[in-house]
């Protein structure tokens, strides 16, 4: 069974050149090696231009996940 998880974030237009470079520096490797195990089906990281937010300040970048919940014994905790 798999499960789709989106995040949507929104980073200071000022800044976006730097959340991009850290984001392939230090959370690029990460989902690598969740893929390569099995815990990453598909994994999307993208620049929006659409949504409710439409502050030219602002820049939005989505996150959609599937994950491969197989083996997960107990649901995630939200603390």
């Amino acid at each position: 069974m798999s499960q789709v998880n989106v995040i949507v974030i929104h980073v200071r237009a000022k800044q976006a050149a730097e959340y991009e470079k850290l984001f392939v520096e230090r959370q690029l490797p990460r989902w690598r090696d969740y893929h390569a195990r099995g815990k990453f089906i598909s994994a999307r990281f993208f620049r929006s231009q659409f949504g409710s937010d439409e502050r030219r300040a602002v820049v939005k970048y989505v996150i959609v996940v599937t994950g491969d919940t197989k083996g997960r014994t107990t649901a995630p905790s939200l603390r």
